[in-house]
Formats: structure tokens, sequence, C-alpha cells
């Protein structure tokens, strides 16, 4: 690097664990079922083919493996990519957590195990 060139901190993706976890979206316009696909510490994807707008806040609820209560959390919409015939791409939310930074850690590092687990 010279000093003509501008200074790029490369920084890493976080480490996204692959799951298949059925939840339940509801917005201010919707409730809807879907799938989250994919989690890592700070959000997750949901494959659903109902997409809102970018900044757009959505309740996440979902029952973990083996508990009885339903766990709620609440996603900022930060992209959507709608449902393509033919492309194995899925459509859906790319949603980031809304939480305070230790419970938003503790449900992606759960939902990161469960990922792993059934890997």
């Amino acid at each position: 690097m010279t000093l003509a060139e501008p200074y790029e901190e490369k920084v890493p993706r976080p480490q996204r664990v692959d799951i298949d976890l059925p939840v339940q979206l509801r917005s201010r316009a919707w409730e809807v079922r879907a799938t989250a696909r994919n989690v890592c510490a700070g959000g997750l994807f949901v494959a659903t083919p109902r997409l809102l707008p970018l900044g757009d806040w959505v309740v996440v609820s979902f029952t973990m493996p083996g508990a009885t209560e339903a766990v709620e959390i609440l996603g900022e919409v930060r992209w959507s990519r709608p449902y393509q015939d033919l492309v194995d791409v899925p459509g859906g939310l790319g949603l980031r957590f809304v939480e305070t930074g230790v419970r938003a850690m503790v449900v992606a590092l759960e939902l990161q195990r469960i990922g792993e687990a059934s890997s």
C-alpha cells in the first residue's frame, strides 16, 4: 500500500450457520409462518415470499428444540430478495437483531449451536 491508496479495513463477515427452523414473523402489516435458514451473531436469514421494506422491524417468534416456550426477538430488515421461479436461491429477508447486545448474542449462539448439531 502506498500513501496514495485509500485505506480500507477489511471487516470479516460474521460466520453464518445453516439452520432449518420454523418461525413466525409479525410486522405491522401482516403475520406469516416462515423458515429461518441461517444465523450469525448479528442476525438471520428468513425464507419467506412476504417481503418488507428496508428498515422495517419484525418480531421473529420460534421455539428452541426441547423448549416449551417461544422466544421472540426483534429484527430490522437489512435486505430482501424476492422469490424467483427457476432460481435455486430462496426469497426472503435478511434481518439484523434489534435487541440488547447480550440477549441477541445469546439467541444467536443458541441457534448456531442447534444448526451445527443438526449438520
